[in-house]
């Protein structure tokens, strides 16, 4: 595990946003669809809206709210 300290809140919501980015990338150069799942709640709304501004092929992509408790 790389623990990573950044100096905002903004800024690792970004980090988190394009390490996902490029996870779903990298499922989608091997296979024709990828999915991803995510916590619902207020706290992860700043990466999802950062991992929206991504440039991926979303259609090819499911995403899933999930309830972690």
């Amino acid at each position: 595990m790389r623990l990573t300290v950044l100096p905002t809140a903004q800024h690792a919501a970004r980090a988190a946003a394009a390490w996902i980015a490029g996870r779903l990338r990298a499922a989608l150069a091997d296979r024709a669809r990828a999915l991803v799942a995510f916590s619902g709640g207020d706290s992860p709304r700043p990466m999802l809206e950062a991992l929206a501004a991504e440039d991926l092929p979303w259609p090819r992509i499911d995403a899933f709210q999930v309830d972690e408790r």
